[in-house]
């Protein structure tokens, strides 16, 4: 749902969307299987995702179409 309503605010502006997990542990394959499954609908030319997780960057994926 957070990665729907990223793309939906940078559609006009490209840019990235940072997803904090700092209170919770993250899982990155399961974040990266949802970012796969959201943009497989559609998705602008390129996009940058931040995963932050306890205060440190934990992964940084780009995605161009």
């Amino acid at each position: 749902n957070a990665v729907r309503k990223g793309l939906r605010q940078i559609q006009d502006n490209p840019g990235g969307i940072i997803l904090d997990f700092k209170r919770n542990p993250v899982n990155l394959d399961g974040v990266k299987r949802a970012i796969d499954d959201r943009l497989r609908r559609g998705f602008p030319s390129s996009v940058d995702f931040i995963i932050v997780s306890k205060d440190n960057v934990a992964a940084v994926f780009r995605y161009k179409k």
